[in-house]
């Protein structure tokens, strides 16, 4: 495991959640809250509860997808940034 990227990545992330006070990255899919039930959406796919449960990705996760691939270039990130 690159240790080292990881470890690049959770401080970037964090970084920017404590800069911008958001919360980034927050689920996978999307999920029961207590306090929203599933009107909350926070996850990299969209599921859709009324059909079947079909798992649509946003653009937040084909985002992401790119970024965890080896070849994304970190020059293309700090652009996004």
């Amino acid at each position: 495991m690159d240790t080292a990227s990881l470890e690049y990545a959770r401080r970037h992330l964090q970084g920017q959640s404590e800069r911008y006070g958001i919360t980034l990255l927050w689920s996978l899919m999307d999920n029961f809250e207590w306090q929203d039930g599933y009107k909350a959406r926070f996850g990299l796919y969209y599921i859709d509860f009324q059909n079947n449960l079909t798992r649509h990705q946003k653009v937040s996760g084909k985002w992401y997808s790119e970024f965890l691939k080896p070849q994304f270039p970190t020059s293309k990130l700090r652009e996004e940034l």
